[in-house]
C-alpha cells in the first residue's frame, strides 16, 4: 500500500440545499463555518468545513478513499457542530464507505428531525491549493445535499455568534480578556522563548518545560534559530486600544514587531526541514498544554489559538452559520480580494500578488473544490454580482468567470467568455460590507500595513 502519511493532504464536507425563506421563495443554501480573530477582528472570515487526513489514525489495511471520507465526516462535526456520522448511523455509513451513493435518508434521533439528505455522493471532487504560496495541500471534497436545512440551525457551533452575516455579536478579544484565565500575548511568548511556561494564574499552580532539541536546552536551541534566520528579539503584546474598531492606530512599533514575527514563521516555514519540524512541535506542546489546563477547547471547541500564521499571536473562534450560496461565494471573494493574509491562507494568493482578478483568487483557493457541486444558477448570480462591482471600480477588463479549468478539478468544465457588461455602474451589497470591513481588516492585519 501506498504510503500517504507525510503528505498534507486535506478532506471536507460542502453541506448545502435549498431552503424556504420568509417570503416562501426557495433559494440555495450553505453551512459556512467561520473563524474570527485570525484574519480580523470582529469580522467573520469563511473557511471549508475540513481538515488534515491522519493517516496513522487509521488502520494499516482501510483504503485511501474511506480514510478521506471518514475525515471529512469527522472534521464537518468538528467546525460546524453537525454530527453527520451520528444522523447515519452504521448501516447507512457502511454503504457510503462501500462507494454507494446514498439517498433520501432520514433519522429518528429527535435532533434531525425535519432533515432529509436528498444525495451524498461519496465520489469527491480533488483539487491541490496553495497555502501561502509555499506550501501545495491537496484537498478532497465532499458534497451532500440536503432537504430542511434551516432546521440544522440550533446544532449549529457558536450559534451564538452566528446570527450576524459578516460580523460577530461578542468578538474574541472580549472572551479572552481576562489575563487570569487566558494567557497572554506576552506570556506565550515568553513560554516560547524560554521554554518554560510562566507562573501565572491560569497555570494553576502547574510547571511545563519544552522538551530539548538536539541534546540542548530548548531556550538554547531556539536563541540560535532565530539568530540563524536573522530575528533578534521578544515580542511584546499588541494592547487592545491600538486598534480598536472604526479608530486610528496608536503604536506602530507593535505592529511592525508582529510583522517581523509573521516574517520569521513564513521564513522558516519555506525553510522547511527539522527545524521547521521542532518549531511546529513546540507550538503545538504550547497548545495541547493549554488543552489540558482547560484554557482552549479542544478540536471541538470555539476559542482557538493561532499556531500557523501568525503562531501565538491571536486567539480566534470558530462557529457556522446558514448562508445563502450566493452571499457565500460573492463574500469569500471579495474578502480575499480586501485581506491579503486571508487570500494566503485560503490558496487565493501569494504574499508577492498585488492584484488578482476575482476568478483568480476562486480558481486557486479552496473554494475551487466546491464549484462542481454548486446549481448552475448560483454561479450566474455570482458571476453578475461580481461583474457589476468591477464595472463600478471600472475594470470591466476583470469581468468573471467562476467555471473552473479542467487543470483546477479535473473534470469536464471550461471557462466562460463573458462580453463587457452592460450594467449601470452600482454598488452592490457585498461592494458596500466590504468596505466597512476592509479598514477594520487593515488594523488587525498588520502584514497589510507594509
Amino acid at each position: 500500500m501506498t504510503d500517504l502519511s507525510h503528505k498534507p493532504e486535506k478532506a471536507g464536507l460542502f453541506i448545502y440545499g435549498a431552503t424556504t425563506g420568509e417570503g416562501g421563495e426557495r433559494r440555495w443554501s450553505v453551512v459556512a463555518p467561520y473563524s474570527e480573530g485570525r484574519f480580523g477582528h470582529y469580522d467573520k472570515y469563511y473557511v471549508l468545513p475540513k481538515g488534515s487526513v491522519d493517516h496513522d489514525d487509521f488502520p494499516a489495511d482501510m483504503p485511501v478513499a474511506q480514510r478521506r471520507l471518514l475525515t471529512a465526516l469527522k472534521e464537518a462535526y468538528e467546525e460546524t457542530g453537525i454530527d453527520l456520522l451520528r444522523f447515519l448511523g452504521t448501516a447507512h455509513l457502511d454503504v457510503l464507505l462501500r462507494g454507494q451513493t446514498l439517498t433520501n435518508i432520514t433519522s429518528d434521533l429527535p435532533e434531525f428531525a425535519g432533515i432529509t439528505i436528498k444525495k451524498f455522493d461519496p465520489t469527491p471532487v480533488h483539487h491541490t491549493y496553495q497555502w501561502h504560496g509555499v506550501a501545495p495541500n491537496p484537498v478532497t471534497l465532499y458534497g451532500v445535499e440536503i432537504a430542511g436545512l434551516e432546521h440544522l440551525r440550533p446544532l449549529l457551533k457558536n450559534r451564538a455568534n452566528g446570527n450576524g452575516f459578516g460580523h460577530v455579536e461578542m468578538p474574541v478579544q472580549s472572551r479572552v480578556s481576562d489575563a487570569s484565565i487566558y494567557p497572554t500575548v506576552d506570556d506565550l511568548m515568553q513560554w516560547l522563548e524560554t521554554g518554560e511556561m510562566p507562573d501565572r494564574p491560569w497555570a494553576r499552580g502547574t510547571h511545563a518545560s519544552l522538551p530539548p532539541v538536539e541534546g540542548k536546552p530548548f531556550a538554547t536551541w531556539f536563541a540560535q534559530l532565530k539568530e540563524r534566520l536573522g530575528y533578534d528579539g521578544l515580542l511584546r503584546p499588541l494592547p487592545a486600544s491600538a486598534y480598536p474598531r472604526g479608530g486610528l492606530i496608536q503604536d506602530n512599533s507593535e505592529l511592525k514587531q508582529r510583522e517581523r514575527w509573521e516574517k520569521f514563521n513564513e521564513k522558516i516555514q519555506k525553510a522547511g526541514g527539522e527545524d521547521n519540524r521542532q518549531f511546529r512541535a513546540a507550538l503545538k506542546s504550547i497548545k495541547k498544554q493549554m488543552e489540558m489546563l482547560g484554557i482552549l477547547d479542544g478540536d471541538t471547541g470555539e476559542i482557538k489559538l493561532d499556531e500557523k500564521d501568525c503562531p501565538l499571536m491571536s486567539y480566534y473562534q470558530e462557529g457556522a452559520e446558514l448562508l445563502d450560496m450566493e452571499d457565500y461565494f460573492t463574500y469569500c471573494i471579495e474578502r480575499m480580494r480586501a485581506n491579503k493574509a486571508y487570500a494566503q491562507a485560503f490558496g487565493g494568493a501569494k504574499a508577492s500578488d498585488d492584484y488578482w482578478r476575482p476568478a483568480d483568487y476562486l480558481h486557486r483557493s479552496q473554494l475551487a473544490a466546491c464549484l462542481p457541486l454548486v446549481p448552475e444558477p448560483v454561479i450566474e448570480q455570482v458571476e453578475q454580482r461580481l461583474q457589476q462591482q468591477l464595472h463600478a471600480e471600472r475594470k470591466p477588463w476583470d469581468a468573471p468567470s467562476l467555471r473552473p479549468l479542467p487543470s483546477d478539478v479535473g473534470l469536464h468544465a471550461t471557462q466562460k467568455r463573458m462580453a463587457r457588461p452592460q450594467i449601470k455602474p452600482s454598488q452592490s451589497w457585498v461592494t458596500q460590507e466590504v468596505e466597512k470591513a476592509t479598514a477594520q481588516s487593515m488594523l488587525a492585519n498588520p502584514a497589510l500595513l507594509g
